[in-house]
């Protein structure tokens, strides 16, 4: 589906920055008070997915969501760029039921996964069953609350999805919950983007809000329990589960070779599955890095970026 393509340049009265939970950084930065000097008006979304989208109908002028979604709508929208990434994060796992036998990658032919089709998940196990070359197995097109339900009833013998959900499958299966070795290509960067057009036409306000990320990272860093509690408060999540999620994201401010290869290899991915059409974008002109390299130049560190 070709999405549609409004003007989105022209000078901002009011930033929209559409964030979902995973913007940490974002939640960070306004629990902190270091963007109450913008006019920024942050939407909380429950998916990157639906920022990405709702940002190429003009409804945002930047969104936070997983390089995926940046890649599953760069194909039609070449426009779009990246400021920075947020974090890397490893919220993503595939996992069995013990009572089916597996106990390794090689064990999940010949048996049924539950995938959200079309998303970072599905590209996760793809990319593990080539590396161990696993065959004949049948993908279950699922939503994440359905994987949970569908691998708790054994209506499933395996699963891959992120959290909250992947939390909610271990609760729920308890001694029968089987974690397979977590793989680099589980990992994920969350970013954020928007059009050159509009970048350009906002400098000011698109470098500040950059440079008050990269405060939000350095806290972080610094006051990592403080940096918790804040961002539970701000997002109604208690103690045990900021303390569960904490440790899988590392929040810093980066635009890195390994996200570059990262968006090359889920291109591929989608066209190969027929997901997308049409040239596999070059991703070295689709990141911005003006803003980053402004506040923080050592975060930078793409080669052949102007």
């Amino acid at each position: 589906m070709s999405l549609a393509a409004p003007a989105l340049s022209g000078a901002a009265t009011s930033l929209r920055l559409g964030a979902t939970p995973t913007g940490i950084l974002v939640w960070l930065a306004d629990g902190l008070g270091l963007l109450g000097g913008l006019d920024l008006q942050i939407i909380k979304y429950t998916s990157g997915t639906k920022t990405a989208k709702d940002l190429v109908q003009g409804e945002l002028d930047l969104a936070t969501s997983s390089e995926f979604a940046f890649v599953t709508v760069s194909f039609d929208r070449p426009d779009l760029r990246i400021l920075s990434s947020l974090s890397q994060s490893r919220t993503i796992d595939v996992f069995a039921r013990a009572d089916r036998g597996i106990t390794g990658y090689a064990d999940l032919a010949g048996k049924t996964i539950g995938v959200v089709q079309n998303s970072f998940a599905h590209f996760a196990l793809h990319s593990v069953l080539l590396e161990h070359d696993v065959q004949d197995v049948t993908m279950v097109p699922l939503l994440p609350l359905d994987i949970v339900k569908a691998i708790t009833a054994g209506e499933v013998d395996a699963g891959v999805v992120w959290d909250p959900y992947l939390r909610q499958v271990e609760l729920a299966l308890g001694d029968q919950f089987v974690r397979l070795p977590h793989r680099e290509s589980h990992d994920y960067q969350f970013v954020l983007h928007g059009a050159a057009d509009w970048i350009a036409d906002n400098k000011a306000i698109t470098h500040a809000l950059v440079g008050k990320l990269v405060e939000a990272s350095q806290h972080a860093e610094d006051a990592p329990q403080d940096a918790k509690r804040i961002v539970g408060k701000r997002l109604g999540l208690d103690a045990e589960t900021m303390d569960y999620l904490w440790p899988k994201h590392t929040l810093r401010l980066s635009l890195s070779q390994a996200l570059l290869r990262l968006m090359e290899d889920e291109a591929w991915f989608r066209v190969d599955l027929g997901l997308s059409s049409g040239e596999v974008p070059n991703y070295l002109d689709l990141i911005s890095a003006g803003a980053l390299r402004a506040v923080d130049p050592g975060g930078v560190s793409i080669r052949g970026l102007s």
